[in-house]
């Protein structure tokens, strides 16, 4: 039996694509196995010896050329191509979470218009490949696997998201391989790995009239003739109100970095202490991502919440990464003052709705679970706030949690 090996553009639907060979193919219903070399040699040699069938690979075609003939013998190569603007605009939001020192400070036409994807990828998987601007490196990745066709099966994201059995089935004859009679596709929210909205044209809530004007004239031919269309009008976007709260190196002491961008997409950056209230309206944010930064809180974190609560638009989101206890993570910084498990968040379910939960786990010297350290593992949470007087509080409790300036208390919320 082949293996499997799939390949695409990072941000192109990857896992989802895996998990649905592993969930529908009896024989590859194992876990997955990323290919994270700088040679190609030693890449043919974990396939030829790993246990594991099914692999994935973003490394651009050319990486492959030294050892395509062997590599064709070993494995069955399926690429997942993705709309391009969709593409970016995942690159972008996921960029801007995990490699936070970027060269475009959060600004969308910034990242399109240059060089910007992170320079430990571009080792990795660019093969040294020139690129001139974001949309130039997608095309060239796209339009190399896409010429080797004839021995490479491609299949499009947005046929596996809305058309799940024919592309399955479509699978199914590439690798001579039975489809079940039920076939089961993996939820976006909880089966793939650092997912963002996993939908087809979120593009249209990024992409300005100058952002859009640089993918057209790069890469707009291209992307319309494998498929997608061409638009020549960026759509009016409505402006999203969204905080980034930050850890700093006073964290200690109670400082916290606060960022923000205004109306006109200009940011804004200040120092704030944790015993003041956010210089915020109420109910005027959106969103509110704070990553690596509730471990630091001390009595001050059920106020901290009660404040955020506060600033946020019904319905509004707030995203959260902290260190899983008992990893070395969740406690080995000296100004960490609480620790977090999957549950934490549902004692203030008064206020929030846990929306997803997420545990990312890498072994560290050692696979023992139990053994403190001897693994890192992060938690991300979403919480959507909920309406505390309409949703589920009754007048007599809501009487109790309020203070005297009117102010619903997490501290009693949490325990009632």
């Amino acid at each position: 039996m082949k293996k499997i090996m799939v390949v695409s553009h990072e941000r192109s639907g990857t896992h989802f694509l895996l998990n649905s060979l592993a969930y529908n193919f009896s024989s590859y219903h194992k876990r997955v196995l990323s290919l994270e070399f700088d040679n190609p040699k030693p890449l043919l040699d974990c396939i030829k010896e790993s246990g594991e069938v099914l692999f994935k690979s973003h490394h651009h075609v050319s990486f492959f050329e030294p050892v395509w003939e062997e590599l064709t013998k070993e494995c069955h190569i399926i690429c997942i191509v993705r709309e391009g603007k969709d593409v970016l605009t995942s690159s972008f939001n996921h960029y801007c979470k995990f490699y936070p020192d970027t060269k475009y400070d959060g600004n969308f036409a910034n990242f399109i218009k240059g060089q910007n994807a992170p320079e430990k990828l571009l080792q990795l998987y660019n093969n040294n490949q020139p690129y001139d601007n974001m949309p130039d490196k997608w095309q060239r990745h796209v339009q190399g696997w896409l010429e080797k066709s004839g021995q490479v099966f491609c299949i499009k994201y947005e046929d596996l998201l809305h058309d799940f059995e024919k592309t399955l089935l479509d699978v199914s004859e590439f690798i001579e391989h039975d489809l079940p009679k039920v076939t089961r596709k993996p939820s976006l929210a909880s089966d793939n790995v650092q997912p963002r909205a996993g939908k087809a044209g979120d593009w249209v809530n990024f992409f300005s009239q100058e952002a859009l004007d640089i993918f057209n004239h790069v890469a707009g031919a291209f992307n319309e003739k494998i498929g997608y269309e061409n638009t020549e009008k960026a759509p009016d976007k409505e402006f999203i109100p969204y905080l980034n709260i930050s850890s700093t190196t006073d964290i200690s002491r109670g400082y916290l970095q606060l960022s923000w961008m205004d109306k006109d997409e200009q940011q804004h950056h200040a120092l704030h202490h944790i015993s003041q209230p956010l210089p915020f309206e109420d109910t005027s944010l959106q969103l509110i991502q704070a990553w690596d930064v509730m471990g630091f809180i001390g009595d001050e974190f059920e106020d901290f919440l009660a404040d955020l609560h506060r600033c946020m638009i019904q319905g509004g989101m707030l995203s959260i990464k902290v260190a899983e206890y008992p990893c070395a993570m969740a406690i080995s910084h000296p100004a960490t003052k609480r620790v977090f498990t999957p549950f934490t968040f549902n004692y203030y379910e008064h206020f929030f709705d846990v929306m997803h939960t997420e545990v990312i786990e890498k072994a560290r010297g050692g696979d023992d679970r139990g053994m403190l350290g001897s693994y890192e593992s992060q938690l991300y949470i979403e919480l959507r706030k909920k309406d505390p007087i309409q949703d589920f509080l009754f007048k007599k409790q809501r009487d109790e949690m309020t203070d005297e300036q009117g102010n619903l208390s997490l501290k009693t919320a949490h325990i009632q």
